[in-house]
């Protein structure tokens, strides 16, 4: 009390101010959490989603305490929503696996890494992972890599990094490539899949990242002893024996929209996160350090030919001819007029004319720009050396084409693309020394004379994988190269080098960047294809192909529609499938001429359909080739008035890589054909260049899953992704969808259980000549 105050003070309690503040605090967080900049980091979901968010929230919440002004928050996508997220800029951070990051930063431009990860093995830091190759301990016959060429692997799936592109890239290197050269079995997550499936015996040799196998023995459910590596690796740095070379562990990178001062706080954040400290044993990681040399997973993506890296070839023989051929012609008149010169200096001086002369042979037998011994000039060393009777198969003849040679020329013009050739040939030169001799056979191939023991060739295939610079601009570059052995019995010239050409071709149909030696049956497959062209055009007009239907039901059972597809009844080789037939027409208009036959028949079959009262509904197949036709809108609008049947029942199938080209005049000959009440559904969906922006713009109906990923949906936690993420995008478009190759009642069950699907496959009806078909339906 104050003196002379005749009022007593009032205490208030401090319990009053407690409770005030508590009842304060959560305003002023929440006051304060508005005032940061949320900040998202992506995280690819390889598991559940909910489990990983909650694994790396300690991650987030680190960052968030470590950067003041920003509030970390995760977001888990699956590999779609991933890549849609990073091309639209809807995160700002990305940690992945290292094949991911390399993709997204060739296509969409991410930034170097801030930081690596750094995880625990054996009690050691390690800041690389590589992966194993093993088998059971008892396989004695397996003891190298080569051993496994024809053997069934197991593996987790194709994309997976460390359990089978690292394996892959090492096969690769000692000449077992796959999945060509073996049986691979691909098991899906977990890891310990693939660790049953050897043990079992189910498969041969096994694919999983280093340190599987010794987590499962320490958690006792391997036992020691039981299994072992093939191609055992050590390395200084690296506490246990692996299978392949080391690369960096996952990166920590930035998107292209993230303010550079941001970047470098989260860098620093990372970088003195505490070694084994609390966060980093709640990550169960040790911690980050400096980014690791991606280079790396650059080389093993080129060389295996995975995404970024797998664009396929466009340029075709026709292509080359068309583009060549003026050059052709004027090196033909410079050889006259020089033959010209020459017969008049005759008259001048033999001196001059044998100048002259020197110079006319050099260039017969020698190309113009690259100065190289052409086409002619091999011909003749061919002959000298099959005179001179050589042991059998001792030489060999490489043929070498450069892939998108003609993007190249038509994109930067003829004069980089003539420097490209001369270092080319410089290179070719350089690298063969005296071991072997290079020519130019024209146009954008080359040749090669080796001894067959050389291996010059592969060699040479690798580092002209490698960018060639050119006038300060860097061009990416791959070859395609067929080879042959000779001489064989009674071996002629022209035979060797149509060897080397059917090898080349067989190297570029396999979609550019490979090798190719030539076997007995590629000779065989040219025979094949020339008979079919031959004998295809008087099939269609001699009635020698029979339609054939294949039903789609729905949930219950009930046939709802047909597929058409196509047969030819040989008189000679008995019932083709279309597989031995539709590919050759494909590469030429016999595709075009072969579709009016299926659609006019099958036009004619459900206007007959009507006449016994059945309401027969149809999906025809429609190549690109023939959509692209100008008069296909007006003559499938004849036939629809000359059959006179309901355009509402005619579906058409269309694929994915029909609107890569010319979207806006595809999109108007769908409108028109909508418009005449004809449905359109994409076939094979998800399999090609299926993008959102591309099936919101087109008139379709319905969309088609691929049976590959119908296959092993109910049992593989990839496919069945695919499948629902595809059910999810119909559903919202308002497509039916119809599903290839149900062949089980599992995967009915799975497809019912998630969507109203179609059914189309063995499990409801194999494909069956169509009157056979329709007599069925009536009954």
């Amino acid at each position: 009390m104050h003196a002379g105050s005749n009022h007593r003070s009032i205490r208030v309690p401090s319990r009053f101010w407690l409770g005030l503040l508590l009842l304060v605090m959560p305003f002023i967080a929440c006051a304060s959490d508005t005032e940061k900049q949320r900040v998202t980091l992506g995280l690819p979901a390889f598991w559940d989603k909910e489990e990983t968010r909650q694994q790396w929230q300690p991650l987030a919440d680190y960052l968030t305490s470590s950067i003041p002004t920003v509030k970390f928050e995760i977001q888990v996508l699956n590999l779609t929503e991933m890549e849609q997220a990073v091309a639209n800029q809807d995160i700002d951070f990305l940690f992945t696996n290292p094949s991911l990051y390399v993709y997204y930063t060739y296509r969409y431009g991410l930034s170097s890494p801030l930081a690596t990860v750094v995880n625990q093995l054996e009690g050691q830091d390690v800041r690389q992972f590589a992966g194993v190759i093993f088998t059971r301990a008892d396989r004695t016959d397996l003891q190298q890599l080569s051993d496994l060429r024809g053997k069934r692997l197991a593996a987790v799936s194709e994309s997976s990094l460390a359990a089978y592109q690292m394996q892959q890239y090492e096969l690769q290197q000692v000449g077992v490539r796959l999945p060509d050269q073996a049986d691979m079995l691909f098991t899906g997550l977990p890891l310990p899949r693939v660790v049953e499936a050897v043990l079992s015996g189910t498969a041969d040799a096994g694919f999983v990242r280093a340190g599987v196998l010794e987590s499962m023995q320490l958690a006792g459910s391997l036992e020691a002893g039981s299994t072992r590596l093939i191609g055992t690796m050590t390395f200084p740095d690296f506490p246990i024996p692996v299978s392949t070379r080391l690369y960096p562990e996952w990166p920590f990178a930035a998107l292209g929209n993230v303010p550079e001062e941001l970047s470098r706080q989260v860098a620093g954040a990372l970088l003195s996160l505490p070694r084994q400290g609390i966060v980093a044993q709640q990550l169960d990681i040790s911690g980050f350090t400096v980014p690791g040399d991606y280079r790396m997973i650059d080389q093993l993506l080129q060389e295996l030919r995975l995404p970024p890296f797998n664009t396929p070839s466009e340029l075709t023989f026709r292509e080359v001819w068309e583009r060549w051929q003026y050059h052709l012609f004027t090196g033909l008149l410079l050889f006259a007029l020089l033959l010209a010169s020459s017969v008049f200096s005759l008259r001048k001086a033999n001196q001059k004319l044998l100048r002259s002369q020197e110079h006319i042979h050099h260039l017969a037998y020698h190309d113009a720009l690259t100065n190289l011994p052409n086409r002619v000039f091999l011909l003749e060393m061919l002959q000298q050396q099959l005179i001179h009777k050589l042991q059998p198969e001792s030489q060999q003849l490489v043929l070498l084409n450069l892939d998108r040679f003609k993007t190249i020329n038509n994109a930067r013009g003829s004069h980089l693309a003539d420097l490209l050739l001369k270092q080319l040939s410089r290179l070719l030169q350089t690298h063969l020394g005296n071991e072997g001799q290079c020519f130019r056979m024209g146009a954008d191939e080359f040749a090669l004379l080796v001894k067959s023991t050389s291996t010059l060739p592969q060699s040479l295939f690798t580092l002209v994988s490698q960018p060639i610079e050119l006038e300060g601009e860097r061009l990416p570059v791959s070859i395609s190269m067929g080879y042959t052995f000779y001489p064989l019995p009674e071996d002629q010239p022209e035979k060797v080098l149509s060897r080397a050409s059917t090898a080349l071709d067989h190297a570029k149909r396999s979609g550019g960047s490979q090798q190719a030696c030539f076997q007995a049956g590629m000779a065989q497959n040219v025979n094949t294809s020339f008979e079919v062209e031959r004998e295809l055009p008087h099939a269609i007009h001699s009635q020698q192909l029979q339609l054939y239907l294949q039903p789609q039901v729905n949930a219950s059972g009930q046939r709802m529609a047909a597929e058409v597809l196509v047969r030819w009844q040989h008189p000679e080789k008995g019932l083709l499938p279309p597989g031995q037939f539709i590919p050759v027409a494909e590469k030429s208009n016999l595709i075009v001429e072969l579709g009016n036959w299926v659609l006019r028949e099958s036009c004619k079959l459900m206007a007959d359909a009507d006449s016994r009262g059945i309401n027969l509904r149809l999906a025809v197949n429609i190549s690109p080739r023939h959509f692209r036709q100008t008069d296909f809108v007006p003559r499938l609008s004849h036939l629809l008035a000359e059959t006179g049947i309901n355009p509402h029942q005619l579906t058409l199938e269309i694929t994915e890589s029909l609107v890569i080209d010319n979207l806006a005049d595809i999109i108007s000959k769908m409108q028109q054909l909508r418009n005449m009440g004809i449905h359109f559904s994409i076939d094979d969906f998800g399999t090609g260049y299926s993008s959102l922006a591309y099936l919101k713009r087109l008139p379709i109906h319905e969309i088609k899953i691929d049976r590959g990923f119908v296959q092993d949906a109910p049992t593989s936690a990839d496919d069945a992704a695919l499948v629902e993420t595809i059910l999810a995008v119909a559903e919202k478009l308002k497509l039916q969808v119809v599903a290839e190759g149900v062949e089980t009642s599992e995967q009915a069950a799975f497809l019912n259980a998630r969507a109203t699907v179609l059914h189309q496959g063995y499990l409801y009806g194999r494909p069956e000549p169509a009157e056979d078909w329709l007599q069925r339906w009536q009954q």
